[in-house]
């Protein structure tokens, strides 16, 4: 097994499904969360001047989400054949948009302005967006099969992040049951827990 080093800000934000995939997959790993101070002068050694890195026997490499795909390629949470990790790959692609999505809002500085756009948000991308995963999910019982993937973390950790920033409103789960169970089953693996019980608060 190779040694693993992850080196992100002490946030979640694009290294928790990172860390969550570690945790799942029983694998040890530096959790390496520097203060941000020290950024400016890391920023230079890194290959792309950006967070995450993940070092894999000293060599560093970036991109969260291709790291994610990897990482479960090693550790068996791709998916069975080749149209699972098809799917698997579609799904997360899906959460990257909606992502994306996100970006005007925190760029805007203006209170009145960032509700704006979150009630915009809330009113003409959530329902269409979130509702197909819902069928996808409840059809499928996970996000690209029958039992958890590494598609299934990074949703968990996605759902989690907007559900801590109170976007998603209060009937949420009751619309999209199948969406939060996913969640659940990743969170309430017992390795997972532990991870949880042991992980720095932070609010994203």
């Amino acid at each position: 097994m190779p040694s693993y080093k992850l080196t992100y800000f002490p946030i979640r934000g694009r290294a928790e499904h990172l860390r969550v995939l570690f945790a799942y997959a029983k694998v040890d790993y530096v959790d390496n969360r520097i203060p941000k101070e020290e950024w400016e002068k890391l920023k230079p050694t890194t290959p792309f001047g950006q967070l995450p890195v993940l070092e894999i026997d000293g060599v560093q490499v970036e991109q969260s989400i291709a790291l994610a795909r990897h990482l479960a390629k090693q550790f068996g949470l791709d998916g069975k054949d080749d149209l699972e990790r098809l799917q698997a790959d579609v799904f997360v692609a899906h959460l990257e948009d909606l992502r994306a999505s996100f970006t005007p809002l925190l760029k805007e500085q203006d209170p009145e302005k960032k509700k704006e756009i979150l009630a915009k948000l809330q009113a003409e991308v959530f329902p269409s967006f979130f509702e197909k995963l819902e069928k996808r999910v409840a059809k499928n019982g996970f996000s690209a099969g029958k039992s958890i993937l590494w598609s299934d973390i990074v949703l968990a950790t996605f759902l989690e992040a907007l559900i801590i920033k109170n976007v998603l409103g209060d009937d949420f789960a009751t619309k999209y049951p199948s969406l939060i169970r996913v969640k659940d089953s990743v969170y309430n693996t017992p390795q997972v827990k532990a991870y949880l019980d042991k992980r720095p608060h932070t609010d994203i």
